[in-house]
């Protein structure tokens, strides 16, 4: 059964994702200068096309945009050195970082957990060294691509397969990627400033730097909630959320397709909330209307209770919400509310209809 998923697409990401570390990890190993290096990073770039999630792999590609890859990844092979590779490793690292913690299944996000564990591995212990010329560190960067990045590699093969609920579309955060793109450039630059000022060995330039990224992101954190007095920076910036290139779009599209597939109101409802149990920061909920009344997943501390005339829908979240998601969520309800009246005034109608046909 899982030869046939594998074959039917259905965990095809999870191993295209391997693939590219496989590749990219024996470019590293043979090294740059190596024949068949670049072959490698061709084969790897051909995987990342197939894998990245900033546009959706079965789209048809023009031809003058393969052309257009085709000859940007013929040049970045021409130019490559050990730069270039780091910028794209931490792209890679920002691209994953970006959607690592949109998974709510266990083995989902430990699987993307250790991709970003071997990415940044790879960038601080691999290609930074060659980068600021340490040959103190050869022997460590060598037993790391001989041993120990490759049982990282095996141990990511070989956790459970495992298909996330509501995973279907997943949309990239640009501001989430340009940050975490951002925070890796501050680290490997801010170990490159301490060494240069303190006059200290990589590693503790790099623990240092860490150290005050960590104490920086705790004050951020801190400031962040609201406070008695304080608003907290939250408030102001949870407003970009606003923008529609989220998962409620897809489920905006499938509630459509819902009011025209499903005629009765009961069944039009079961359907609508069993899309909208699909949301990634929904655990469960429970509806109840004149028509009837249901539960789906699980019950969390975290509840919203949401309601549009008669219908009223208890939702379960995986954790606190921002107010805009909040807002976002009673539209949906009240759209959804907006096609349930319809259906039981076309439900009165029709019987109307009918009783007058009989008299």
């Amino acid at each position: 059964m899982l030869t046939l998923d594998l074959l039917s697409g259905r965990y095809a990401s999870r191993w295209l994702s391997l693939a590219l570390l496989f590749t990219l990890h024996g470019a590293l190993w043979l090294g740059l200068e190596h024949p068949l290096a670049r072959p490698l990073l061709f084969i790897h770039l051909g995987f990342f096309l197939l894998w990245q999630p900033l546009w959706r792999s079965e789209a048809n590609l023009g031809s003058a945009r393969a052309l257009a890859i085709l000859s940007a990844s013929l040049l970045a092979l021409n130019w490559l050195n050990s730069w270039l590779l780091a910028f794209w490793v931490t792209g890679l690292f920002a691209l994953v970082g970006a959607r690592a913690f949109t998974y709510y299944s266990r083995w989902m996000r430990l699987y993307h957990l250790l991709m970003l564990s071997y990415l940044l591995a790879v960038l601080l212990l691999y290609l930074a060294p060659q980068l600021f010329d340490l040959p103190a560190l050869r022997e460590v960067t060598r037993n790391l691509m001989n041993y120990g990045l490759p049982l990282l590699l095996l141990l990511m093969a070989l956790l459970p397969v495992e298909r996330e609920r509501g995973q279907t579309a997943q949309v990239v955060d640009f501001i989430y990627v340009v940050l975490l793109f951002m925070l890796v450039v501050v680290l490997v630059l801010g170990s490159l400033a301490f060494m240069t000022l303190k006059h200290v060995d990589y590693l503790s330039a790099l623990l240092g730097t860490l150290s005050f990224i960590a104490a920086a992101l705790f004050i951020l954190g801190f400031l962040w909630r609201p406070q008695s007095e304080f608003g907290g920076f939250s408030a102001g910036f949870s407003r970009y959320v606003l923008s529609i290139g989220t998962p409620l779009e897809n489920w905006l599209q499938q509630l459509a397709d819902d009011a025209q597939q499903q005629p009765m109101p009961h069944e039009f409802l079961q359907s609508a909330t069993a899309h909208l149990a699909e949301m990634p920061w929904v655990a469960g909920l429970a509806w109840v209307a004149e028509e009837g009344h249901g539960t789906l997943g699980l019950s969390t501390p975290h509840r919203v209770e949401l309601a549009d005339q008669d219908l009223a829908i208890t939702l379960f979240m995986r954790a606190p919400i921002a107010p805009s998601v909040l807002l976002h969520m009673r539209l949906l309800v009240h759209v959804m509310g907006y096609f349930y009246q319809a259906k039981r005034r076309e439900q009165r109608l029709a019987e109307i209809a009918r009783q007058q046909v009989i008299y």
